[in-house]
């Protein structure tokens, strides 16, 4: 178990936005993952998991909240016969998919523009709506510990839905591995597949900046669109991603805050609803 006192968290997170925690657990194993969650449970000391940070919008100030970086722990990825895979939550998405091509696997290369790990893709249910495809298509089941044992839980039962799994009910459920499905395909067309899904994308800001991605995960579009190009010190809704935030270099927190309150606001007033898609830790 490594440990990180006063870590500052700003490059630990697809934002670059982000003040310190008052200490960083790094499980290095799986048990020591699980270790740690007793502690705290035992402790009633509440913390935040931390994968790629893909997700977080983080206070530019010390958290309340010590982090447990889920990077290491789970990485792995074990191939088993008939195209199952089980993989680790600390996988990173992208070196997954690589895995799958060079194994003759298809594999969801649609969501290669995705920097989020394995565990935060299922949290999230991440997915790319322009491809129809999500982390949970391929998905047969997920291994969790609840803060007392390990449980399984199949697909059906996460509760699947857009951008959601029963996981954000149960904030308290770590998710440790998962076992995939996927169809046999040829090395050279995964490879072919991938450099579409990377050439589809290549005009979207959010390639080029600091940002988190998706913004809202329920929003109207013809509200957003009066919100391209408008900033708030460093930071500014995307003049041509519709629902992203770039971070241009300092921007703070307070600056992405301001951004959202404005189109929150701005949904209130045409009776439109909105719902956040990134966490926000403070």
């Amino acid at each position: 178990m490594l440990v990180k006192e006063n870590e500052i968290l700003a490059p630990y997170v697809t934002f670059r936005i982000g003040g310190s925690t008052p200490k960083m657990l790094i499980p290095e194993t799986e048990e020591e993952l699980i270790a740690v969650i007793k502690d705290f449970k035992e402790r009633g000391e509440k913390y935040y998991l931390l994968g790629n940070g893909s997700n977080v919008l983080i206070t530019d100030n010390t958290l309340t909240r010590k982090v447990i970086f889920n990077k290491e722990a789970c990485n792995y990825i074990k191939f088993q016969e008939e195209g199952r895979v089980e993989v680790g939550s600390s996988v990173d998405i992208r070196n997954l998919i690589d895995r799958l091509i060079e194994h003759n696997l298809e594999s969801p290369v649609a969501l290669y523009t995705i920097p989020a790990t394995v565990g935060g893709a299922i949290f999230q249910n991440a997915s790319r709506n322009s491809f129809k495809v999500s982390i949970s298509d391929n998905l047969i089941y997920v291994r969790y510990f609840d803060g007392e044992v390990i449980r399984t839980i199949s697909k059906e039962e996460c509760k699947f839905s857009w951008r959601q799994s029963i996981f954000h009910e149960h904030r308290n459920w770590v998710i440790l591995s998962a076992v995939f499905q996927f169809k046999e395909q040829l090395k050279e067309v995964g490879k072919e597949r991938k450099k579409a899904s990377i050439k589809a994308a290549s005009d979207k800001s959010y390639r080029k900046q600091y940002s988190a991605g998706s913004v809202f995960k329920i929003k109207s579009l013809k509200v957003l669109e009066f919100f391209k190009g408008i900033r708030f010190g460093d930071a500014e809704f995307s003049p041509i991603t519709v629902n992203t935030i770039h971070n241009l270099g300092k921007a703070k927190f307070k600056d992405v805050k301001q951004l959202i309150f404005l189109a929150k606001l701005a949904h209130k007033l045409c009776l439109k609803k909105v719902e956040l898609e990134i966490e926000i830790w403070k």
